[in-house]
């Protein structure tokens, strides 16, 4: 990603940075380059993570709609398998 830090935009935030890694996962699948902020202190100390704000997801500004859509999709259209 060559964006200048002023040109992203914070689309999701996590709890956990194992969640954070698999949406930056579903982004990538389609395309979508993101950056996880504050996942080097959530892997070393998740609970201090967690007093910070958590794991944010930042996309450049001009794939924010597209990015936001893919993380609020349902389960079932993300993995077919997943159908009942």
């Amino acid at each position: 990603m060559t964006h200048a830090p002023a040109d992203l935009v914070a689309v999701a935030t996590f709890n956990l940075l194992a969640e954070a890694e698999v949406a930056r996962s579903v982004l990538a699948a389609d395309g979508i380059d993101a950056v996880l902020q504050d996942s080097g202190l959530a892997a070393v100390l998740p609970p201090l993570a967690l007093t910070t704000g958590g794991v944010r997801i930042l996309v450049a500004a001009e794939d924010e709609e597209r990015a936001r859509s893919l993380l609020t999709m349902p389960d079932e259209v993300l993995d077919p398998s997943a159908q009942s």
